[in-house]
């Protein structure tokens, strides 16, 4: 299993950090896209990537708060986490995006087969109930693993 931190150029502008994990062996795979919690691509989302690899899946975990005064990892105690996530819709809407960025990216990936889903954890909940609407070719039902 190999983990790195890669850049993805929004479709809005900029660039934003992505924990992207590939599995060992070379069979085209279905990916993972997971949304984050407040608290962003902590050691804990980079475990949770790590452990689809390990499974044979592509998982990525975009950074969905870079736009925000505080982007990248934050401890569960710091104050700067709360206020990151406001104003609540337009930072879904913006990570709506984001998600449908990082399923363009897995999809460059000569393993990727086509299939992909998105998981929600916390803040990043209704993120992931709204990105498959954005992934037109992509169902929400598509983590079955298929080689």
């Amino acid at each position: 299993m190999t983990g790195k931190d890669i850049r993805i150029r929004a479709s809005g502008g900029g660039e934003f950090d992505c924990y992207f994990a590939l599995p060992d062996g070379g069979v085209k795979i279905p990916a993972v896209v997971l949304a984050s919690a407040i608290h962003g691509v902590d050691a804990d989302m980079r475990a949770i990537a790590d452990e689809f690899a390990g499974h044979g899946y592509i998982a990525a975990a975009p950074d969905l708060f870079w736009r925000s005064d505080a982007p990248g990892p934050l401890a569960r105690d710091d104050p700067r986490a709360p206020p990151r996530g406001q104003p609540r819709l337009d930072k879904i809407k913006a990570g709506e995006a984001d998600m449908a960025d990082t399923l363009a990216e897995v999809r460059k990936n000569p393993l990727h087969n086509g299939r992909a889903v998105a998981m929600g954890f916390c803040y990043g909940g209704p993120t992931r109930s709204s990105a498959p609407r954005a992934w037109d070719s992509t169902p929400a039902s598509a983590a079955t693993r298929r080689r």
